[in-house]
């Protein structure tokens, strides 16, 4: 471990020296600048970052790829653009829904969401979005409208949606709902790809609460939970996909008070952090023990930030 973080304070001191020669005007250093963004925000998840340090690298990654992004293609060597964004969005959306609320939470500029489409359109496969880069473009969305949604609450509780966030809820289920991986790639990725599906439905799902009674409501989320479960039972979690879970996982626990569900959810982090050993994956199972304390109507991955507000814990679920 002193090794570890001798090597890593040493690399902190050489990058600050980047950071100063691109504030000086040296303008060359703007690729490494961007790349070495990209890692710390890796590193920091990695570690098991709970101060939020990986939302100030998000910022400052975000501006300098906007710049990087539009220099000649004679500049950037040939494959590294298409994995630049699709590190920034995974690194940005999975960050988006534990941002402390008095902060701006990361979006993504209107260039890097445009390069991401043009990803999808060629059937992009990444090393950390698998083939569910669709799904994580409607996740800000989500973001957004639920907190529109929830701004409408009434003095009794409930909710009064806008016509247009309604129209906008039903468009984004019917966007998530028709999202289907590829038959042709691989089945892993693809099992993970549906994984995602059920938590980014679950998560639209639950601006309107989290019953856990025999609501209809409560009956589609019991039910989106079941499958996203029976889907994980499919793939063992020693594999490297799971390193890419955390948000899916996080927010099907916080859509459960069921015992049986969040037993298996608590062996799966725990079986990842085992084997694959990323710092993040011990924190979110650590947030999730604690918010499965609270009474039923609080578990909601909508009471996520209020959470690490109360245990002054900022963690990323990229």
């Amino acid at each position: 471990m002193e090794v570890a973080h001798h090597y890593y304070t040493d690399s902190l001191r050489m990058f600050r020296n980047v950071v100063g020669e691109y504030v000086a005007g040296k303008e060359e250093n703007t690729l490494a600048l961007t790349v070495g963004s990209l890692i710390l925000c890796l590193t920091e998840v990695a570690r098991g970052d709970i101060h939020g340090t990986i939302f100030d690298h998000l910022r400052a990654s975000e501006s300098m790829l906007n710049l990087l992004l539009t220099r000649p293609k004679s500049e950037i060597p040939d494959d590294l653009p298409d994995f630049l964004v699709e590190f920034a969005i995974h690194m940005t959306v999975t960050s988006m829904m534990s941002t402390d609320p008095k902060r701006a939470p990361p979006e993504l500029s209107p260039t890097i969401e445009g390069l991401a489409r043009s990803l999808i359109s060629k059937g992009y496969i990444g090393q950390l979005s698998g083939c569910w880069l669709e799904l994580l473009l409607l996740i800000p969305q989500v973001y957004h409208l639920g907190h529109r949604i929830m701004a409408s609450r009434a003095a009794d509780g409930t909710l009064a949606p806008a016509p247009d966030d309604i129209i906008t809820f039903g468009m984004l289920q019917a966007q998530i709902i028709a999202f289907c991986p590829d038959l042709s790639v691989n089945p892993y990725s693809r099992l993970a790809g549906l994984v995602f599906k059920q938590g980014v439905l679950l998560y639209l799902w639950s601006i309107l609460g989290t019953p856990h009674g025999s609501t209809a409501h409560g009956t589609l989320m019991a039910s989106a939970v079941a499958e996203a479960l029976a889907l994980l039972a499919q793939f063992p979690a020693t594999l490297r996909i799971n390193t890419s879970l955390c948000w899916p996982l996080i927010v099907i626990g916080c859509c459960t008070t069921d015992l049986d569900a969040q037993q298996l959810l608590r062996e799966r982090l725990q079986a990842m952090h085992g084997t694959i050993g990323l710092g993040n994956m011990k924190e979110t199972l650590i947030l999730l023990e604690h918010i499965w304390t609270k009474p039923a109507a609080d578990v909601s991955p909508w009471k996520l930030s209020e959470v690490m507000q109360e245990r002054q814990v900022w963690i990323s679920f990229a």
